[in-house]
């Protein structure tokens, strides 16, 4: 089990989420490797609680108490961020306001992300009159990570709006604070929560190389975020990490669906598949409950261990190897013969990919900055990549997606640097947004 805890998309749906310094970060305190206590439908464990003891229980200096202020001060913003983000500066009246009444908002935010700790605690649902019900990992609720998200677009608005006044340090700075944020996010106990940090990060990178694209003198700038992006953005955990807790999720939920009977047998506890079916779940059949009845908690326990063992699996195999085994993945949920296992898990082969995105860019990110230094001191760019004198380049030039380089080429003044993306084959630098059916081209900066 690790600290990387995400609730599937299914439970995301139908629980109460709201969404979308030198620093070295540290991971919520916790006991190596730990085990969480085996499900027990006649007395089910209390998982909301064991997670925040184990994870968050000894942060003294927790980040997000200083987030939370920040949280509070913000006023919502419903206008149209995409022309503030990609940046140079569109001028736009309303964000301007926006952002003269959240300044103290925001550099409370920058103050935040500057502290090593972080872990946003699991509540409980309000009482619905169903206890067994109440403390289900299915129904937690945390607080709102879209003032999260608005904070961090915000900032990168803002750093376009002082770029086009004359000021070029600040847009790089706030990267580096959203980066150091969304690091953060890395350890929140919902897949949620981590996706929003992915989505921040995809953000500080693109307008990172915006601002490098932008600059009369790129190296000069690239030699400046260097030392700051080395400290402040380290690498992701592994996505393998990241599937304990959605075991546990569906876990605490068989546990609670079923209550024993006579003689080893198991029965649906009524409240429990009321509560459930007022999901809106489709898959709450009366014919459904009673094949589940049927099948029982042990053998469904079971599924449930067989698939996240074989997804763990997956996630430990390198994309370009494993992506012609989702489909089986998917099918082991789309296909069950148990209606627990096709209702109330998903698939999580879809957010490895983004992952895996993520990745590519923060490589990619780092790779472009030191290949401008590297023209600020030997004039010219290198030859291949393998000339970078990095202590971890063996990890940053490698395109996750296709397990080697990037495709790197050096143009004259310029170079060209991209990923084959999901397709896995190289389409000859032809840029494709959606990384679906073509590259994603970092450098040049594709409009």
């Amino acid at each position: 089990m690790s600290p990387c805890m995400h609730l599937s998309a299914r439970f995301a749906q139908s629980a109460v989420f709201l969404l979308a310094g030198e620093i070295l970060y540290a991971y919520p305190a916790a006991a190596a490797d730990p085990k969480p206590p085996e499900p027990n439908p006649a007395d089910p464990v209390n998982y909301i609680e064991w997670l925040n003891e184990t994870f968050g229980g000894d942060i003294e200096d927790n980040a997000y108490d200083e987030y939370q202020k920040a949280y509070e001060r913000l006023e919502p913003f419903d206008g149209d961020w995409a022309p503030a983000l990609d940046g140079p500066w569109s001028d736009n009246e309303d964000l301007s306001d926006w952002l003269a009444a959240n300044r103290r908002s925001l550099a409370k935010f920058r103050e935040a992300s500057r502290k090593g700790d972080c872990f946003l605690s699991l509540e409980p649902r309000e009482p619905s009159g169903d206890p067994r019900m109440d403390p289900c990992l299915a129904f937690a609720a945390l607080p709102t990570l879209k003032a999260h998200a608005n904070a961090v677009k915000g900032l990168i608005a803002e750093g376009y709006r002082a770029w086009a006044n004359g000021d070029q340090t600040r847009l790089p700075e706030h990267c580096i604070v959203v980066l150091r944020s969304a690091h953060h996010l890395d350890n929140s106990p919902t897949l949620v929560g981590r996706l929003v940090g992915i989505s921040c990060a995809a953000k500080a990178y693109r307008a990172l190389r915006q601002a490098l694209k932008l600059s009369d003198d790129p190296a000069t700038l690239a030699e400046q975020i260097l030392p700051e992006l080395d400290r402040a953005d380290p690498a992701l955990p592994p996505f393998a990490e990241a599937c304990g807790f959605e075991r546990l999720v569906a876990w605490d939920l068989c546990q609670r669906l079923f209550v024993p009977a006579k003689r080893g047998t198991w029965i649906l506890h009524p409240p429990a598949v009321k509560g459930v079916a007022q999901m809106g779940l489709p898959g709450v059949s009366r014919n459904n409950l009673k094949r589940m009845a049927e099948i029982g908690f042990d053998e469904t326990l079971r599924e449930i261990d067989t698939y996240f063992e074989a997804l763990e699996r997956w996630s430990d195999t390198p994309y370009h190897l494993a992506a012609e085994r989702a489909d089986r993945l998917d099918r082991m949920v789309a296909e069950s013969e148990n209606p627990f296992i096709r209702t109330f898990l998903a698939s999580l082969t879809w957010a490895r990919t983004l992952h895996e995105k993520l990745t590519a860019d923060r490589r990619a990110t780092h790779l472009i900055t030191h290949l401008l230094a590297y023209r600020a001191e030997h004039d010219r760019f290198p030859r291949k990549l393998s000339q970078l004198d990095l202590p971890d380049l063996d990890k940053l030039r490698i395109d996750p997606f296709r397990g080697r380089d990037f495709v790197y080429r050096r143009k004259g003044e310029t170079f060209t640097l991209y990923s084959v993306a999901e397709n896995l084959k190289d389409d000859g630098g032809r840029h494709d947004e959606k990384w679906a059916h073509g590259d994603f081209v970092f450098w040049p900066v594709q409009d």
